[in-house]
């Protein structure tokens, strides 16, 4: 019987992750959509989806740690949503000063966020699947941080494109696995209809 709340539990935090995965990639993939389009004509625009950006990041960590046991019991999820409101506020001081601080803001944020989300999937690879692409994404972020504040000490200035970029292989990344956890749940649920 325990073994058996065991499973529900496990199989209901996985339908929830799922659709937490799905939601993010089409949050990036909106994203990105926009930022290679209105975003390239605008630097209103394109300044309001660079800070929407790290907010909705804090925003679904703190979203997706409620469904998940809380942010006491998430560790690395509740010191995301701390490092993701502060670049947000970072994204909005270095908007007045130039786009080489705001890709410099991006890539602090990628590195550290990309750590955490690393750790949060680790924590969650006995429990839950498609953590490998999570894991994947989280060293990728942290690689693309330290790139992006390569490229913020160039003199050429970057534009918001270079970040579309990187929530591009987020986008991804979420797609897997969702998409991987989607399987996972289908061959479960044929394998306990077959008993």
């Amino acid at each position: 019987m325990a073994n058996n709340q065991t499973s529900l539990a496990a199989s209901g935090n996985e339908q929830w992750l799922k659709q937490y995965y799905f939601t993010r990639a089409a949050f990036s993939l909106l994203w990105v959509t926009a930022a290679l389009t209105i975003g390239q004509q605008s630097f209103a625009i394109a300044a309001a989806l660079l800070i929407a950006y790290p907010a909705w990041d804090a925003a679904a960590n703190v979203i997706d740690a409620a469904r998940s046991g809380g942010l006491a019991v998430n560790r690395s999820q509740a010191i995301n949503v701390t490092a993701s409101s502060i670049m947000t506020i970072a994204v909005i001081i270095a908007l007045t000063t130039s786009m080489n601080w705001v890709l410099s803001a991006f890539g602090l944020w990628a590195i550290f966020s990309g750590l955490l989300q690393l750790g949060t999937a680790l924590r969650r690879w006995k429990t839950s699947g498609g953590q490998w692409a999570m894991i994947l994404s989280g060293g990728q972020s942290a690689l693309a941080g330290a790139v992006f504040m390569y490229q913020a000490q160039m003199p050429e200035e970057p534009s918001i494109s270079t970040v579309a970029g990187y929530a591009g292989f987020g986008a991804f990344y979420f797609l897997v696995s969702a998409i991987w956890l989607s399987m996972s749940l289908s061959r479960r649920g044929m394998s306990e209809a077959e008993h």
